[in-house]
């Protein structure tokens, strides 16, 4: 279910090395806010979170320290792979697995049940029952989500033509994204919206997640970790390697502020919308 973009071994390595992460925005907090009622009822209790499509394991990391256990799932070996290299917290467990397959889990098992950045690729109904099946009454939900308008990629510069360009080279990286991807993951990048349970309580906020690359060596990392231009080079031949089109057109953008702008950095943030729903008890 959903598209096969982040699942060989490159691809996992450069999301590791090159992502934006979910350190440092406050995350934690805000959970453990909306979460108050129920881990108030359950303090005393086990309490497990499940991060689903959890790549290697960028938010899972971040959420885990507020559980006693916290499982990370990815359809990718690759990604999991990478996660267990990378993690350890002693309260993780990664495992291979679908997001709309939970079988592994009991009914009623799980405090918070989390998903950044992913929930697009998966199936609404199959996924959204399973949260549902496993999620404690009074358990939550936490998605953040990415919608088209969401990416900024800026030249540490005052000149607004280069500032422009970038903007547009950006629009345009994004536009490339899209034309690959399924469906049903294009609309909800393009609506910046996904269907969602039907629980009365809920909360939403925003955060900013920046990744300064200090060279376009590093930024071409990033370009290679959304695996997207990868599959659009395989899918249109003809129109030849995206990340190196895309890295000429960023270098010739960069040339007009620096004589070398292949050691120019870059600051790319990505704003995403979290919303957090509570089952009733």
């Amino acid at each position: 279910m959903g598209d096969l973009l982040f699942e060989d071994a490159e691809t996992a390595r450069n999301y590791q090395d090159y992502r934006p992460n979910y350190g440092g925005l406050g995350l934690e907090e805000k959970v453990t806010a909306f979460m108050g009622q129920t881990r108030n009822q359950s303090q005393n209790a086990d309490t497990i979170a499940l991060d689903v499509g959890c790549g290697s394991g960028q938010l899972t990391k971040v959420l885990a320290p507020l559980f006693t256990k916290m499982i990370g799932i990815d359809r990718s070996k690759a990604q999991i792979d990478v996660a267990k290299e990378v993690t350890k917290e002693r309260n993780i467990e990664y495992r291979v697995n679908l997001a709309e397959d939970l079988s592994f889990l009991q009914d009623g098992s799980v405090d918070l049940v989390s998903t950044a950045a992913a929930i697009y690729f998966f199936e609404p109904e199959p996924f959204l029952a399973e949260v549902d099946r496993v999620l404690k009454p009074g358990g939550c939900f936490l998605v953040l989500l990415l919608g088209a308008d969401s990416f900024t990629l800026k030249a540490l510069t005052s000149n607004e033509e280069v500032k422009k360009k970038c903007h547009d080279l950006q629009k345009d990286f994004v536009a490339a994204s899209l034309r690959i991807m399924r469906e049903g993951t294009k609309k909800v990048v393009s609506s910046g919206s996904y269907p969602t349970p039907e629980y009365p309580d809920t909360y939403h906020f925003q955060v900013t997640s920046k990744r300064q690359y200090d060279n376009i060596n590093e930024f071409v990392g990033f370009l290679k970790s959304t695996g997207t231009l990868r599959e659009y080079s395989q899918k249109f031949p003809e129109e030849g390697d995206q990340v190196e089109i895309f890295t000429k057109r960023l270098l010739s953008i960069l040339a007009a502020i620096s004589s070398a702008p292949e050691r120019t950095p870059v600051v790319f943030s990505w704003l995403f919308n979290c919303y957090m729903y509570r089952k009733p008890i």
